[in-house]
């Protein structure tokens, strides 16, 4: 398990944070401890149950999430298996996914790589056509991109 006290100081230092400055810092404790704790879920759970739905599986997630948490502080007692505080540290780390999931770094690239070519194939491109369509797209990474570009040349050798 990594020192997580000595990361939250690298970073604060690294960023600039004052040793006074309590949100901050804390605000980067939290962090890495949101992180870890998605570590151990995506090693136990992977990517796939989000991939399959993208932002919309996210923002499911989410809701559900604060629905939870508006029937914890409806509630009278402590709860049985998630606290109020699980809810929000799995809000934030949902956020993070979404956020991944909207740049196209998390499931969403095999939906829109699917898109692009059933349009530029539906449409009579040429490879030169189809690369620029493909590269016009930010939210495909440039490995995906070339191994998109050397299957459309295979197929029209």
């Amino acid at each position: 398990m990594p020192d997580l006290e000595k990361l939250q100081n690298e970073i604060c230092a690294q960023l600039g944070v004052r040793d006074d400055d309590f949100r901050a810092r804390s605000f980067v404790a939290q962090m890495l401890d949101n992180f870890v704790i998605f570590l151990k879920k995506h090693h136990d759970y992977g990517p796939g149950n989000i991939s399959k739905k993208g932002e919309y599986g996210v923002l499911n997630r989410i809701e559900d999430k604060v629905e939870r948490l508006s029937c914890l502080f409806h509630k009278i007692g402590a709860p049985n298996f998630e606290s109020e505080f699980d809810s929000w540290r799995d809000i934030a780390v949902y956020g993070i996914i979404g956020q991944l999931t909207h740049q196209g770094k998390w499931g969403a690239i095999q939906c829109d790589v699917k898109k692009i070519l059933r349009k530029a194939l539906n449409s009579d491109a040429k490879i030169g056509q189809i690369t620029k369509l493909l590269e016009s797209k930010d939210r495909l990474p440039p490995d995906v991109l070339l191994a998109i570009r050397k299957v459309m040349e295979q197929t029209e050798g």
